[in-house]
């Protein structure tokens, strides 16, 4: 096969019911995989082939897929297990061709040429050409435009210990602590080499040096004349300056709470009073289990029912009105709804449903429904059409239903112009001349149809 794509990776995300998953990448074997499940905070575990998961699809130039197993329900399933290895819900799955390094192919001299065999182990170098280019392009790298000496360095494990990588004055690599020495207080004409660190007394800011140079001058080191070669770790000045500035706020923060414990007094009377009056507002608003003052309800009883408005004669709750089909609204009338779909009126004033549709009997009493009077018509409609064929040119066999004649149907032969009848066995003249069918003929079709 040739391989026409450069992507060997495949990312999906969990849900807990997902188990297979595609790759859209030709692999030569199960063993080519590597499926990884990521955790959602960051947990890394490889799957075992035929323990976790089985492959699908092995030297099929489109791919195939990796299922994990659970109980399938059917253990004869390849990827049938009691144990659920299905990705969670938050969990990623990554699908990963990973051929190992070795050539299998022993080319015997003098032999056939073998094909496939060259073209396979060709696919196969391209896949790990692939592989590694995966790699590198996971990697920090240098720019094509950048330069550096060396990416070595030579320093022994015991003094890379409890240290970090960084880059040195030059711009190359260097292995150093993770922020700097401290060298206690700064003072002049003392050499302080790259990122040494200082507190300055007259400010108590904390400085690391980011140039080597012998010191000179006074502080502060902000107006120093070697100002350029230091950094600024920690504003020890500006945290003095805001912490002054707190304290004056808090001064004047403990004057405003004797004012607002006045103010809490007068609140607490006031509120006394929003209390009762939010207690009659709420009644007014919500009470359903009886009166609010001494004759009427809540906006919600009125709206939804309750205590003395639902069920209760001249009352009613609005959606009772509306809805209610298990019995009249207030002793005597009914919904808007039974009055237009239900069944309680059917035989006194019947709903708009029932005029339309009801065909089990008369509607009010003494009337039948459109629907009822609209089926009668059809019948009589069809019973005409089953006496009368209308105009054919041969003797029917069957009537216009596809049923069988009976005695006393009637056809007009197109062919003989003469009105026919039959008489249980066979078709006979009913008129032998077009004359005589337009007097007699026409008169019998006519009496039968009214």
């Amino acid at each position: 096969m040739t391989i026409s794509t450069t992507n060997i990776t495949k990312s999906y995300n969990g849900n807990g019911s997902t188990h297979s998953f595609a790759y859209d990448f030709p692999i030569f074997a199960d063993a080519d995989l590597t499926v990884i499940v990521r955790s959602s905070t960051g947990g890394e575990t490889t799957k075992t082939l035929n323990t976790h998961y089985v492959v699908t699809g092995a030297g099929a130039s489109s791919g195939g897929n990796v299922l994990f197993k659970f109980n399938t329900g059917t253990s004869s399933d390849a990827h049938y297990s009691l144990t659920d290895q299905r990705p969670a819900s938050g969990e990623t799955v990554v699908i990963r061709s990973e051929l190992s390094n070795t050539q299998t192919l022993d080319l015997v001299a003098n032999d056939p040429f073998p094909a496939s065999s060259f073209e396979t182990a060709l696919d196969r170098l391209v896949r790990m050409v692939q592989q590694h280019d995966e790699e590198l392009d996971r990697s920090i790298k240098l720019s094509r435009t950048n330069t550096m000496t060396s990416t070595e360095f030579t320093n022994s494990a015991t003094d890379r210990a409890s240290k970090i990588l960084a880059f040195d004055s030059t711009g190359e690599l260097s292995v150093t602590t993770e922020l700097g020495t401290f060298k206690g207080n700064w003072a002049a004409s003392t050499t302080y080499a790259l990122r040494d660190i200082v507190k300055d007394t007259s400010t108590n800011n904390i400085f690391i040096a980011t140039t080597a140079h012998t010191s000179s001058g006074a502080q502060p080191l902000t107006t120093n004349t070697d100002s350029a070669k230091w950094s600024l770790l920690v504003d020890a000045a500006s945290a003095t300056t805001a912490q002054n500035a707190a304290a004056t706020s808090a001064t004047a923060a403990a004057t405003s709470a004797t004012a607002s414990a006045t103010s809490a007094t007068a609140s607490a009377t006031s509120a006394t009073a929003s209390a009762t009056s939010e207690t009659n507002a709420n009644d007014w608003a919500v009470k359903v289990n009886g009166i609010v003052d001494s004759s009427d309800y809540s906006s919600k009883a009125w709206a939804i029912g309750g205590t003395g408005v639902t069920d209760a004669s001249g009352a009613g709750p609005a959606k009772d009105w509306a809805t209610e089909t298990t019995g009249q609204v207030d002793g005597t009338e009914y919904s808007a709804k039974e009055y237009a779909i239900g069944s309680q009126t059917r035989g006194t004033t019947g709903s708009a449903k029932d005029w339309a549709t009801y065909t089990g009997g008369t509607v009010n009493g003494s009337q039948y429904s459109a629907k009822y009077w609209a089926e009668q018509a059809a019948a009589s409609a069809d019973n005409v059409d089953d006496l009368y064929l209308g105009p054919k040119s041969a003797d029917p066999t069957v009537d216009n239903d596809g049923d069988a004649l009976t005695v006393g149907d009637l056809y007009f032969n197109t062919n003989d112009n003469v009105l026919k009848v039959y008489d249980g066995s066979a078709w006979n003249a009913a008129a032998v001349s077009t004359a005589g069918f337009a007097t007699a003929g026409f008169s019998i079709a006519m009496s039968i149809a009214l």
